[in-house]
């Protein structure tokens, strides 16, 4: 649809974005939102989409963490500075993290685990969120 310069018309476009946030609150009333803060996805294009972590007892042994176990409805990639964040529906994530490449976290210490995830760009998340699953 081209840019119309009509009040009606551009009323009803706007309404999109409205419902989608009403959704957006409505869906943390009760539930939770998985909230991630990258601080190199600007330098990278991607975010880390942790899927698995390997057990500390048994490095050889990977199990599911992170996506696969999180009970949010939204993923929420913050801006580090806290001047906006982009938002995504959970399942949607899922299909983007099935397609890219796995990516391993060997960081572990005494507070964490090694993890598996993997590296979803940022511009396959907004085609998602502009263009719809279907036409990604």
């Amino acid at each position: 649809m081209n840019y119309q310069p009509a009040f009606d018309i551009d009323y009803k476009r706007g309404l999109i974005g409205e419902k989608l946030v009403h959704t957006f609150l409505a869906d943390l009333a009760g539930s939770s939102i998985e909230v991630k803060t990258d601080y190199r996805a600007h330098e990278t294009g991607n975010v880390y989409v942790e899927t698995h972590q390997y057990q500390r007892n048994d490095p050889t042994n990977l199990v599911p963490s992170g996506i696969q176990l999180s009970e949010a409805n939204w993923y929420v990639f913050a801006s580090p500075h806290q001047t906006g964040f982009i938002a995504i529906k959970k399942e949607h994530l899922i299909v983007l993290a099935r397609k890219a490449p796995v990516a391993r976290i060997a960081i572990s210490n005494i507070n964490t685990n090694q993890t598996q995830g993997r590296l979803v760009a940022i511009k396959d998340i907004l085609d998602v969120i502009y263009k719809g699953l279907e036409n990604v």
